[in-house]
């Protein structure tokens, strides 16, 4: 199996502006009001559980590590390494692997599910990956 030299510094830090951007993203002081919206929560459902919400941080920081790690191969193996190619990379990874497969969770759920949700969360995902890319293709 081939593995390519990865900067697991890098890995890291751009797993945890993933994350940064993710409580910016959905927290109630930032655009989270509008994500409570959608989804149909309000602020006491969210201070409610915070074991859940621990345990969803610790999950999600495993999630982050593991798309940084992989996007860094997919920049590494596109031989780019600048701010801009690694932006590149990671649109394309959202666009043919992230999006379509987001878009799969609304067409095929057996509940109708607002496409403003999609659009919502799809803009997160294409924000983080975009930036994690721009880190990851800088800094090899």
């Amino acid at each position: 199996m081939f593995s390519a030299p990865v900067n697991l510094v890098a890995v890291f830090v751009a797993a945890v502006v993933y994350m940064v951007i993710g409580m910016f993203w959905y927290s109630p002081w930032g655009l989270g009001k509008k994500w409570m919206k959608l989804v149909g929560l309000n602020e006491s459902d969210m201070k409610g559980n915070k074991d859940a919400m621990m345990k969803s941080m610790w999950m999600g920081s495993v999630v982050a590590l593991v798309m940084s790690y992989v996007l860094a191969h997919f920049i590494f193996y596109a031989g780019e390494n600048t701010f801009l190619g690694g932006a590149k990379i990671a649109f394309w990874a959202w666009l043919g692997f992230v999006a379509t497969m987001g878009a799969n969770d609304f067409i095929f759920a057996p509940k109708p599910k607002s496409w403003d949700l999609y659009f919502f969360n799809q803009g997160y995902l294409l924000v983080s990956f975009v930036v994690m890319g721009a880190i990851l293709g800088v800094w090899r």
